[in-house]
């Protein structure tokens, strides 16, 4: 089996295990497309707001299956932050955060700061980003017991937020 198609497969099966975690059912498309249809040929995934994942290709052929694991997971707690801010009312036992922090995220998600070389400290201190990696350090953690690399530029605001998510794990 190629590199690929290894990391295809997990790629899928965090998504599965994932949105059973949530209780999302079948609502998360995952879809693959070449590096040139991202804005950084470096990217190895990205959320979209219609409950979309997309794979890169190019990247899955090259990249360690731990950098897919902790991307899924960086993806699919996105997609989380997404049903909090659709279906809390609805469903406030599966989409559980206070209000402030949805409100926050909502904004975030609409003037979203994509990052880039010259300014990374923006885009990682953008809230539903230093959710999502605090979620996809613990995964990493619970799952694989794996030391995962988190960048000091908010490594303090990660494991306060870790802190807070792990009691609803």
């Amino acid at each position: 089996m190629s590199n690929f198609e290894s990391n295809k497969k997990i790629a899928i099966l965090i998504v599965e295990l994932i949105s059973k975690m949530y209780k999302l059912g079948v609502g998360v498309l995952v879809e693959f497309e070449p590096s040139s249809k991202f804005p950084h040929t470096d990217v190895t995934a990205r959320t979209i707001c219609d409950y979309r994942i997309i794979f890169n290709i190019d990247r899955l052929a090259i990249c360690p299956e731990s950098e897919v694991y902790v991307t899924a997971f960086h993806e699919m707690r996105h997609i989380y932050q997404y049903c909090c801010i659709d279906f809390s009312d609805k469903f406030p036992d599966n989409f559980n955060e206070p209000k402030e922090r949805i409100e926050k995220w909502k904004y975030e998600f609409k003037n979203y700061y994509v990052s880039n070389i010259e300014d990374d400290e923006k885009y990682l201190n953008q809230d539903c980003e230093i959710d999502a990696i605090a979620f996809a350090y613990l995964m990493m953690i619970k799952l694989f017991n794996a030391n995962v690399i988190i960048p000091s530029l908010i490594k303090e605001k990660v494991m306060e937020r870790a802190k807070e998510i792990i009691g609803k794990l």
